[in-house]
């Protein structure tokens, strides 16, 4: 992103009221320290690059449904 990073983002858009509790599925290459530092922004998910489709997909429908999402019968 040219303007600021996706952890800066995911900041401001939490200070925003009605996106406080906008699921969010992070993309990325980068190391523990930020995926831990998104966590403590509220929630936001992350799925490691490079990563397969149905893993993707698996994050998405959580992200959507956290209290009983499946996927093809399979909880995830």
């Amino acid at each position: 992103m040219p303007e600021m990073d996706g952890l800066t983002f995911l900041g401001r858009l939490r200070e925003i009221f009605r996106f406080a509790e906008l699921p969010v599925v992070m993309l990325s290459t980068e190391t523990r320290s930020v995926v831990r530092s998104a966590a403590e922004l509220q929630g936001a998910l992350w799925v490691s690059k490079p990563f397969k489709s149905d893993e993707l997909l698996k994050i998405v429908e959580f992200a959507m449904n956290p209290t009983g999402a499946t996927v093809g019968g399979e909880d995830v």
